[in-house]
Parts: C-alpha cells; sequence; structure tokens
C-alpha cells in the first residue's frame, strides 16, 4: 500500500480517489473520480443508498451477497466444478442454464 507520507500535494493529488462534486457523502449514489477528474466505475453512497459498478466485475475469488444479486444481461460463470442455487422460500426458479454451449433446463424447487 502506498503512503502519502513525504509526498506533496502536488504530486500526490492525481492519483487520489473523491467524489465527482469534490464533496463529502450525504445522500443518494455519487460518482469517484481521481484527482483529475477521470471517471471511476464505482460509485458510492452512504450504506442506505449501496454502491454501484458500472461494466464488468471480475472476481479471482467467491463472490457472496446476503442481498438479491441481479443481472440486467447475461450471468457468466465459468471455471466452477458446482453452481448452487438455494432460495429462502417456496418458489420456482426457472430458467435456462448453458453449460458447454448448451441449453440445459434448470429448476430448482423449494419445499
Amino acid at each position: 500500500m502506498s503512503s502519502l507520507q513525504n509526498n506533496n500535494i502536488n504530486t500526490t493529488y492525481d492519483g487520489l480517489l473523491k467524489f465527482v462534486d469534490n464533496e463529502g457523502l450525504v445522500t443518494g449514489q455519487k460518482l469517484v473520480t481521481d484527482g483529475l477528474g477521470s471517471s471511476t466505475a464505482l460509485t458510492l453512497g452512504p450504506i442506505d443508498a449501496g454502491a454501484s459498478i458500472t461494466g464488468n466485475i471480475t472476481s479471482t475469488g467467491s463472490i457472496t451477497s446476503d442481498i438479491n444479486i441481479t443481472a440486467g444481461g447475461n450471468l457468466t460463470v465459468s471455471g466452477v466444478t458446482r453452481l448452487m442455487v438455494m432460495l429462502s422460500s417456496a418458489e420456482i426458479f426457472k430458467h435456462y442454464l448453458i453449460y458447454q454451449q448448451q441449453i440445459l433446463h434448470l429448476q430448482v424447487l423449494v419445499v
């Protein structure tokens, strides 16, 4: 991790992350930019407003969520030996799963 210790502001500000309006976080989500004003893929909000990412999300580890994960497009899972779908209520989850370029019907019923 880098340190700002013994560095002048004028030589480090471009590498600092800040909000687009240069203000603190109060309500809603704000775009995160660097010190030069270049946009990142990240918007952040207070705990009740959450965070958003524009673009692809890549993980080399597990992604765990205690809330809903919604995909507005394709959800690609690769390199897995097991895909787990866990539902907390008695509902039918019915969609299609593409595995090795074959369309498989996926239905999970929680009883």
